[in-house]
């Protein structure tokens, strides 16, 4: 038996109980004091439940007593509640109330028009909030129809609303600059997303290869790349290969999928095993791939294996080179212990094939052929007493070795004559007479020097030098250029110039050269009491660059300069023939240098520019045509 069926059991024994309940109540009735219910039954007796499920029967009533919100004999139409204050209909238990009432029992009186959010319905009329207007109080006090609060005649919207009616919505967060707000709606930049533009996208989706987290790309495993579009290899070669669409093209050395795997060179040539990348070679072979011949005990480091058999360094021998020897086999002047020659007496050194001195010469001087030549300061036959360096040149005396110098001398040997105070730590004292730094003088160079010594062209002041006149400069090395150039009368083949100098001069020095390219610089000299000059022989219409130079001694200052354009000539022999009304014919000379073109003006201001290039007819043509506009 089920669970259902179980369940099915228990409800038909409840029901039973009930019904056995029931039969027995009416027994007593009808047996007792009490006749059985003498009314008359109401209500559909074939209904089971007989009330519904929505009232108890009731012996007394011999009928239903109904629950709140059921009526009827058998509880099966529902009732609504107040019966609806007789201001609705009563349908299934739910009020339809008439016009002007509302509410679950129609108690409520309603506006024939929706007072909506700026008002409220108070005994059927819209009571509007302060601000607003109308029988819905929908129209505001503010201008342009407000549609938030009216304050003061100022439109004061409620959120999310903007604008002077407040009939604009305002969008979230503003977009977060991310976009553009249209009525409240983000249309987002490339690249963000969301109704505030707070989310970021990720480029081309991540091509559906991996995931957006915060506008970056999390690829699944086999892609790669800003936007997941590259297709990658396991674990990235390990940095050992390339990949090449998704498969890893190895280095030499590594091998498998990811490249993970080391490979031996020439697979050892068979002659070992492959280790982790390195060969372990078989006994008898070596190298990288086991190709070559070993030797015993790899020469013990102290050869080279060749053909598998040791070439041994200098000092050692043997199968392995284990073995050492010493060198020339010392001589037969010695006995070799582990390499090394133990000499005998009066022989020394790694062979024992230098004779050696008394006591090693005290280590003050070098042992030759048995003999000691001592070093400086030092004699005796093993060096063992001090002496003085020539002896001190009998200019001092010598003391445990170190020359005492009288007066007037020193160094090591007495050999250096001395200078007044130790020319003061200002120059070195070469054979008793100081060699100043630069910036002192004197026996001692105790006096200020100056720079160059003023070049013969001044006296130096404490350091300082107090030029000639006619000189300028730190050292008096430049000459006093002169000042305010000035251009005066210009004419098509001359300019005249003018300065000023108050100091010294053997002469002027005057160049110009014409500033276009090629010019060739021409000079002249004036005489130093004079301050104008005229340049003559110039070409008309050229512009010139003029220079003006002091010299002093054969020497130059700095220029003073002035860029001039000479005058262009007038043109001579004008004529007028052929006047007319609308024209007139002009003549003149031709120059003989070169221009640009002609310019001829008319008194009534009229222009009328030609060029060098027309012919007379065409000029007089142009100009009648000018003359009739």
């Amino acid at each position: 038996m089920g669970l259902k069926d179980l369940t099915a059991l228990k409800e038909l024994m409840s029901r039973l109980e009930m019904l056995e309940g029931e039969v027995s109540l009416l027994r007593d009735q009808c047996t007792g004091d009490r006749a059985c219910c003498g009314a008359q039954v109401t209500g559909v007796v074939g209904t089971k439940p007989y009330c519904h499920g929505h009232g108890n029967y009731s012996a007394e009533s011999c009928g239903c007593v109904c629950e709140p919100g059921w009526k009827g004999p058998n509880c099966t139409e529902p009732e609504c509640p107040g019966n609806c204050q007789n201001r609705g209909r009563c349908v299934d238990g739910t009020c339809e109330c008439f016009k002007g009432f509302a509410g679950a029992d129609c108690s409520l009186e309603i506006c024939p028009v929706d007072c909506g959010a700026h008002g409220r319905c108070v005994g059927g009329v819209c009571i509007c909030s302060d601000g607003f207007i109308g029988d819905d109080c929908s129209r505001t006090k503010c201008p342009d129809n407000c549609r938030g609060r009216c304050v003061d005649g100022v439109c004061v919207c409620d959120e999310p609303w903007t604008g002077s009616d407040c009939s604009e919505l305002v969008c979230p967060k503003d977009c977060y600059d991310r976009g553009r707000c249209q009525n409240g709606t983000c249309y987002c930049h490339e690249g963000y997303a969301g109704k505030d533009c707070g989310e970021r996208t990720c480029a081309n989706n991540c091509h559906g290869h991996g995931f957006c987290v915060n506008g970056q790309c999390d690829c699944a495993a086999g892609f790669g790349g800003d936007d997941c579009s590259r297709v990658t290899c396991l674990n990235d070669c390990n940095g050992r290969g390339s990949c090449f669409n998704g498969m890893c093209i190895c280095d030499v050395g590594y091998q498998g999928a990811d490249c993970s795997q080391l490979a031996c060179l020439n697979n050892c040539n068979s002659r070992g095993q492959c280790v982790n990348g390195q060969c372990a070679c078989d006994v008898g072979f070596q190298g990288d791939d086991c190709a070559e011949l070993s030797c015993p005990n790899n020469c013990r480091q102290r050869g080279r294996c060749v053909n598998g058999q040791c070439v041994c360094e200098e000092g050692f021998a043997g199968e392995d080179c284990s073995v050492r020897t010493c060198p020339s086999n010392c001589y037969g002047r010695g006995k070799c212990i582990k390499g090394r020659c133990a000499c005998q007496a009066g022989f020394t050194g790694e062979d024992c094939g230098e004779v050696s001195c008394p006591r090693n010469c005290r280590n003050r001087g070098q042992c030759t052929d048995g003999q000691c030549v001592c070093d400086e300061g030092f004699s005796g036959e093993d060096c063992g007493q001090k002496a003085c360096l020539n002896d001190c040149l009998t200019r001092g005396d010598c003391v445990d070795g170190k020359c005492v110098c009288r007066e007037g001398y020193s160094g090591r040997d007495c050999s250096v004559q001395a200078c007044p105070g130790n020319c003061n730590s200002r120059g070195r004292c070469v054979g008793g007479r100081c060699t100043c730094e630069s910036g002192y003088e004197g026996e001692g160079c105790t006096e200020l020097s100056c720079l160059n010594n003023c070049r013969d062209n001044g006296r130096c002041l404490d350091g300082l030098c107090v030029c000639d006149e006619g000189y300028i400069g730190e050292d008096c090395s430049e000459v006093s250029p002169p000042k305010d150039l000035s251009v005066g009368e210009v004419t098509s083949d001359t300019v005249d110039l003018s300065w000023d100098n108050e100091m010294l001069v053997t002469e002027y020095l005057v160049t110009y050269v014409p500033t276009r390219p090629g010019g060739l610089q021409m000079e002249f000299t004036v005489a130093g009491d004079k301050a104008a000059a005229t340049v003559k022989e110039l070409e008309p219409g050229i512009e010139y660059l003029i220079n003006v130079y002091a010299v002093l001694s054969n020497k130059k200052s700095i220029p003073i300069s002035a860029r001039v354009a000479t005058e262009l000539p007038k043109p001579d022999g004008v004529i007028f023939k052929s006047v007319k009304e609308t024209s007139v014919e002009v003549m003149w000379d031709q120059l003989d240098i070169s221009f640009d073109g002609w310019e001829i003006y008319f008194r009534n201001t009229v222009s009328l520019p030609i060029s060098f290039e027309d012919s007379p007819q065409e000029f007089i043509k142009r100009l009648g045509e000018k003359v009739e506009r």
